[in-house]
């Protein structure tokens, strides 16, 4: 007959009662589970912070300089133009392409809209920079870098 402090054994179905051993056995991976969650919560506790400032960083990443070898080519019917003269960007839109096409800041250095508007239904060159972020995994919006026409350099940012 067993005594009557122990009580049937969760870890196997088998034995009626706890034995001396098995309760060890018990109390052991007991407290090997709450160390290892204890494991785990410290390295969720550090863990996190450095994963979000990473994605952080992935995020916001600036482009700054960016080279030829960096960007694409996107060429085509320059369909339309426009600025907005609270950011001083310059939208840009070609024909058969479905991307949104902005110059970071172009009333700003020096490029007027009007040179732009003239390229309007003209075959143009881009060079779009390739430039991942979470806020634009697809790449449908594209910075560009430079504006080709006739061979002739409209704008660039290229040194």
């Amino acid at each position: 007959m067993p005594p009557k402090n122990f009580k049937h054994c969760p870890l196997t179905k088998r034995v009626p009662w706890y034995t001396k051993s098995d309760l060890n056995s018990v109390i052991m991976i007991d407290n090997l589970k709450k160390c290892i969650m204890k494991r785990m919560k410290m390295y969720l506790l550090f863990a996190l912070p450095v994963l979000i400032v990473v994605l952080a960083v992935l995020t916001f990443r600036p482009i700054v300089d960016p080279q030829k070898d960096e960007c694409s080519l996107l060429q085509g019917k320059l369909a339309k133009v426009e600025s907005d003269p609270e950011t001083k960007d310059v939208y840009l839109r070609l024909e058969g392409v479905d991307r949104h096409l902005y110059i970071n800041r172009a009333l700003e250095k020096g490029l007027a809209e009007d040179r732009l508007q003239k390229l309007v239904g003209e075959n143009v060159s881009l060079y779009v920079v390739n430039h991942w972020t979470l806020l634009n995994p697809d790449g449908e919006t594209g910075h560009v870098s430079q504006v080709e026409h006739a061979k002739e350099i409209v704008y660039t940012e290229f040194r």
